[in-house]
């Protein structure tokens, strides 16, 4: 069945026509803007669209500190007057996308060009502050503290072996090693992971995602653009759920919130989470990966950890997750690469370990699990 046409007939929000990434890792003496530029001309040239047609922008900026990705300043660069335009202070890609479905469903533009590119690999940057003044007496100067934090309470409610889950780590290097944009493509072995670092215990430094060079982009259209494309991917459905009151609410560094967006994703598409052929799930640290399966019903609860072990997630397996090696081995680029890949393993082009795809669906709780997308696709 069409894209256009999936899912009980429901009409798609919007399509993504384009994409364009970069190779992950060092870029020395480039900037971000250059590697945002670069992006940008691929997903343009991808969508075989000239770039006059392109009357939206939504950039996200740089979250070191250095204004990179900028709107005004990417606009000029790209030279672009755009009818609509917005910038997200690390929104993620998922949360850069929706703002673009809201400028097409409000008719403020047709063709939305999203970007994101970043150089803070060879710029040094670190978690050297915390990233939200109160979290400082928890030591919480990187998010992967409150991730331990909520995976610690997960091994200690449901009773999980958390030897295992070096097996997600050593998976998605595997998957990396098929991916001409990966950062770490190098095997690893189980050996290799327990005799990493531990940074936040239980956490090493192999479970959480590097910080990369890179840059990506998506050009969004609605239905009339999408008729003028060789390839339109159709966005099915946007799910939110934004549990602001963090620590305030109970349990809230065990996701619960997550059980809801994915009632909310199946309800506006009309698809169960269960039934789509690829997941992509946000990742900077491995928790979030068994304890997001579980989450949206995907595995019995507590038995994530084996499930990834025997093989549940991998390309060829019952639920393929991140078959281009996630942040922790392609890239970190808050989960923009994700969709980069997802688009291209609908359409049959993917240079990542093939999957057999007719939906995917993008799931992220980004920052301190304060907020959280589902973004579900369908097959052009």
């Amino acid at each position: 069945m069409s894209g256009r046409a999936a899912a009980g007939s429901r009409k798609p929000l919007a399509y993504v026509v384009g994409v364009g990434a970069t190779v992950q890792g060092k870029h020395p003496g480039v900037s971000s803007w250059e590697l945002g530029v670069a992006a940008f001309d691929a997903a343009v040239t991808d969508a075989g669209l000239d770039k006059g047609v392109l009357d939206g922008l939504v950039t996200q900026e740089v979250q070191d500190g250095s204004g990179g990705m900028e709107l005004a300043r990417f606009g000029q660069i790209i030279g672009l007057n755009p009818r609509a335009s917005g910038s997200l202070q690390y929104g993620t890609s998922g949360f850069s996308l929706a703002l673009a479905v809201g400028m097409l469903a409000s008719g403020q533009a047709s063709a939305v060009a999203c970007c994101y590119a970043t150089n803070q690999k060879t710029a040094g940057y670190r978690f050297r502050r915390p990233l939200r003044p109160d979290w400082e007496r928890f030591g919480a100067y990187n998010p992967a503290t409150m991730s331990a934090l909520g995976f610690n309470r997960y091994l200690h409610d449901t009773g999980a072996d958390a030897s295992l889950l070096g097996h997600y780590a050593i998976q998605m290097r595997a998957n990396a090693a098929r991916n001409p944009l990966a950062y770490r493509r190098s095997p690893l072995t189980m050996e290799d992971y327990r005799s990493a670092r531990v940074i936040t215990e239980p956490l090493t430094v192999l479970d959480i995602a590097s910080i990369t060079d890179g840059g990506a982009a998506l050009i969004v259209v609605n239905e009339e653009v999408a008729a003028q494309c060789r390839s339109a991917v159709p966005v099915l459905g946007l799910a939110r759920r934004d549990p602001l009151r963090m620590l305030q609410n109970k349990d809230h560094l065990l996701t619960p919130h997550l059980a809801r967006l994915g009632a909310d994703i199946s309800e506006s598409t009309g698809i169960p989470t269960t039934d789509f052929d690829a997941y992509y799930i946000q990742d900077p640290h491995s928790p979030m990966v068994p304890m997001t399966l579980e989450a949206l019903g995907l595995v019995a609860p507590g038995r994530a950890l084996p499930y990834i072990a025997n093989g549940g997630i991998l390309p060829g397996g019952p639920t393929p997750v991140n078959p281009n090696g996630g942040q922790l081995s392609e890239g970190y680029m808050v989960g923009w690469l994700h969709h980069v890949d997802a688009v291209r393993q609908l359409r049959g082009d993917a240079e990542t370990a093939p999957v057999k795809c007719q939906k995917a669906l993008f799931c992220a709780s980004g920052g301190f699990r304060e907020y959280a997308i589902a973004v579900a696709y369908g097959a052009p």
